[in-house]
């Protein structure tokens, strides 16, 4: 009877899609699978990126954070060291901080994804200030991608979500890696940039001279009034911008007879390099003990003509340290705030400069570094189509996440106990009360191999699609709606990896308690009306159980396309457990039972 059972096919993929799972969750535990990889770079000379997977230094392995400090230990400052990085050799000078510009961390490839509320992490809502179309949410999205990217914070998810309410539009980020400051220094700032030229304007009698490179307008002032004239007696005061000759000019300030003005030169969208090489990007400390950063960006020819033009002939009206340069600044701001103000040398005054330098100051090296980075990665990435603000934020620690999921495990084992004694108080037999536990654990089990794997998730849905083809196990057009709706929803978890959070497990214990449901009606409908031929008692039952899937697949849609965050995973984690206790699990229970209680079902 056994040899009967363990060569039936349905049983065989069973135990072969169990296996896979259970070695695909526990390998990378066992294995060596962990990378060291580069966190952060700061002034590094030999072009290594963040990503970038540390091998060797100086032909010693490196598997972890102590190791590659450890290989910097009695080095000289210009020793120049072998790296492998990502399987190839490079060549790299040691800094004078006895360092080559790099951070790195040890990358643990765990086998499922957790989402935050179990590992620990920020949960941040924003929402756009203004109406926002389907574009540029879009773009949003994007730009908030890139700017991850650079940024370097790993195990970002952004998720638009929508109220079918209100229709308002709202963008989630979960990290695992960052802090809710990130998101208010960074992620929901718009990052507009703007390169603009200073210029004071002194008023004598009422008149003064603004200055556009080598062409000079005369504009009014009311002192009384402590306002700019323009033609037609239009005024104008400190936050308004007005235009002449087609350059737009923005007063600062009027103090007494002096006005502040900036004329703007360019903007983030003519930023088209940002240098990350150890000449053009640095922190070095100053003498008072704080830092100070720079790096280099190249503009497009639109910036650097309007600099030509804006800039031309200036005489040298400053002298420092024997370098002359002339009156105005080059005022560069991020979202209104200024990040650097330049002087401006005589010698490239007029001239066709394409490349400019930022650079600021912080009271540490780590504040210096983020500054830059910050920076550095919201130029990348350009500006947002919209402001953004701040609707929530959650921080969860690893320890709350961690009693979240005892809790949610100690509840699951104590429905798994009664489901366990409802059966075996109704059936009595542990030739059914055994299988029926076996195929629910083991389908859980096949799921959270799917959510360890994307291609093992992609070979399980083939298969589980060429067996209900084959056996010709979907019939009638509910039955053929509902098997495609399952296909993709479970293609999503091979399309991107699938995050195993609170709402997930709970899904979890749904296709556990969905699972047990389905099999003691199958049972039932087995065991009854015996004058019937068996493949057709066998027929009904899973007529029932497809029917019974096809309930639970169309109230799960809607909280897959409403939009309503993270109940998505509880939907789809309760979509694909149906899948594949439909077309796998309970094909297999049904050959079990029919070998074990052959007599019975005669």
């Amino acid at each position: 009877m056994i040899e009967k059972i363990i060569k039936d096919i349905r049983f065989i993929i069973l135990i072969l899609l169990s296996i896979s799972s259970f070695i695909l969750i526990i390998s990378p535990y066992y294995l060596n699978l962990n990378d060291v990889t580069v966190d952060s770079v700061t002034n590094n000379n030999c072009s290594i990126q963040i990503g970038d997977v540390i091998n060797q230094i100086s032909g010693n392995i490196i598997t972890n954070e102590e190791e590659f400090i450890q290989s910097f230990e009695n080095r000289r400052s210009d020793e120049f060291i072998n790296i492998v990085v990502n399987g190839e050799n490079k060549g790299c000078k040691i800094n004078e901080d006895g360092n080559i510009g790099i951070t790195v961390i040890k990358e643990n490839k765990e086998p499922l994804n957790f989402g935050i509320d179990i590992q620990g992490g920020t949960k941040v809502l924003l929402k756009p200030t203004s109406s926002i179309n389907e574009k540029e949410l879009d773009e949003t999205i994007k730009t908030l991608e890139n700017r991850i990217n650079f940024f370097g914070l790993n195990e970002v998810k952004i998720s638009p979500i929508t109220n079918v309410l209100t229709e308002d539009s709202f963008i989630q980020i979960d990290m695992s890696g960052g802090t809710g400051d990130d998101v208010r220094d960074f992620l929901s700032k718009q990052g507009v940039f703007e390169a603009k030229l200073s210029q004071r304007i002194n008023f004598v009698d009422g008149q003064g001279e603004l200055r556009l490179g080598e062409d000079f307008h005369i504009i009014r002032f009311d002192d009384v009034r402590k306002v700019i004239l323009l033609e037609n007696d239009i005024t104008y005061s400190v936050n308004d911008s007005f235009s002449i000759d087609n350059e737009t000019i923005t007063i600062i300030s009027i103090e007494d007879t002096i006005a502040a003005v900036y004329i703007d030169l360019f903007e983030g969208s003519d930023v088209e390099n940002v240098l990350s090489g150890s000449q053009s990007s640095q922190v070095i400390p100053r003498g008072d003990g704080t830092y100070e950063f720079s790096f280099t960006v190249q503009v497009s020819d639109y910036g650097a003509g309007k600099f030509r033009k804006l800039t031309s002939g200036y005489s040298s009206n400053r002298n420092s340290f024997d370098n002359n340069y002339i009156e105005p600044k080059l005022i560069l701001l991020l979202d209104g705030r200024l990040i650097t103000e330049l002087n401006i040398a005589t010698s490239i005054a007029g001239t066709f400069a394409k490349t400019a330098t930022i650079s600021g100051g912080a009271n540490s090296l780590e504040e210096a570094n983020r500054e830059k980075l910050l920076i550095e990665s919201t130029l990348r990435s350009g500006s947002l189509p919209v402001k953004l603000e701040i609707v929530k934020v959650d921080t969860i620690t690893e320890s709350s996440g961690k009693e979240l999921v005892r809790s949610t495990v100690y509840v699951a084992l104590a429905g798994i106990i009664a489901v366990i004694i409802i059966i075996a108080y109704r059936y009595r037999d542990y030739k059914i009360i055994l299988p029926m536990i076996l195929i629910s654990l083991l389908e859980i089990l096949i799921v959270l191999g799917m959510a360890s794997n994307q291609i093992f998730a992609g070979v399980v849905i083939l298969l589980a699609v060429v067996i209900g083809v084959i056996k010709k196990e979907v019939t009638g057009l509910i039955g053929w709606i509902t098997f495609i709706a399952m296909i993709g929803v479970a293609s999503s978890i091979v399309i991107t990896q699938w995050t195993i959070d609170i709402p997930v497990i709970a899904g979890f214990i749904a296709i556990l308690g969905a699972g047990i449901g389905q099999l003691i009606i199958m049972t039932d409908q087995l065991f009854k009306e015996k004058g019937k031929h068996l493949d057709e008692r066998r027929k009904v039952a899973m007529h029932m159980i497809w029917s019974s899937a096809a309930t639970i697949v169309f109230a799960m849609i809607p909280l897959i396309l409403g939009g309503i965050g993270s109940l998505k995973g509880f939907a789809i984690a309760t979509i694909i457990g149906v899948f594949i206790g439909i077309l796998i699990t309970r094909p297999a229970y049904v050959a079990i039972i029919e070998r074990l209680k052959k007599k019975e079902l005669v």
